[in-house]
């Protein structure tokens, strides 16, 4: 699924598998993740703390390639989810 704009709080809450494009700002995404992946190409506001950082990757968006901070959780239900979020 690809958002081209903000979207609110707690996008991707217990996301399973898939791919969550998010193009604009967000509240605490992925919140009991379990699988999947899930990039935000603008401000992730009040990360979690149940992601653990999995240091940074490139990433391309609408053609440009983003620096991005890695993240994998929700380890609080032990998951394999990877969150990215654009670095500022």
């Amino acid at each position: 699924m690809r958002i081209m704009g903000d979207c609110g709080d707690l996008p991707g809450v217990e996301m399973r598998g898939g791919t969550l494009i998010i193009g604009g700002n967000c509240h605490r995404p992925c919140g009991n993740m379990t699988g999947g992946t899930c990039m935000v190409f603008g401000t992730a506001h009040a990360l979690l703390p149940t992601f653990v950082t999995a240091g940074s990757e490139e990433r391309e968006f609408c053609g440009q390639r983003v620096e991005m901070n890695v993240f994998r959780g929700d380890v609080a239900n032990r998951g394999k989810g990877t969150l990215f979020v654009r670095k500022k």
